[in-house]
């Protein structure tokens, strides 16, 4: 049964880091669900995090990532134990009798309206995968013409 695991980690900033990191997930036969790369509050380091699904043993990738010479760190967060954090962007379709049904939607999910047109309305919901999940799953049947999302990000509760 393959198993879903959240790996962050920090690296220098050098080229073809990202590309010798994903290797690594996918000789040790792991997917990639969502990546999520951006600076840190140190100079010249880049957090990455993964959300990776499989059956193989999560501390053996995590070794085999630890020894790419720009890696610094890699950590397992527990899914329960962490707060995590995705960002949606979804363009539905706009029918004006279905309007104040999506309306409705919008604002149980706390999404919040970024661009509104007689043919369709984009929203941005944030939130943890299965709340973005949830959302888009109920907005399907208004006809969603797009959606992109951002990819998990992830801190350990507490310090």
């Amino acid at each position: 049964m393959n198993k879903i695991y959240l790996i962050t980690l920090l690296t220098q900033d050098h080229k073809g880091v990202l590309n010798r990191i994903t290797s690594v997930i996918r000789r040790r036969q792991f997917d990639i669900c969502t990546v999520a790369a951006n600076s840190t509050e140190l100079k010249g380091v880049t957090r990455v995090t993964f959300l990776v699904q499989g059956k193989s043993d999560i501390d053996q990738l995590i070794k085999q990532v630890y020894k790419i010479v720009e890696v610094t760190k890699v950590v397992e967060l527990k899914t329960e134990t962490s707060i995590m954090r995705e960002l949606a962007l979804v363009k539905i379709g706009l029918k004006e009798s279905l309007k104040s049904d999506l309306l409705k939607c919008i604002d149980a999910f706390d999404g919040e309206i970024l661009d509104a047109m007689n043919t369709h309305i984009s929203v941005q919901i944030v939130g943890n995968p299965q709340k973005i999940d949830s959302f888009v799953n109920m907005v399907k049947s208004f006809g969603i013409i797009t959606v992109t999302r951002s990819g998990v990000v992830a801190l350990r509760q507490g310090l």
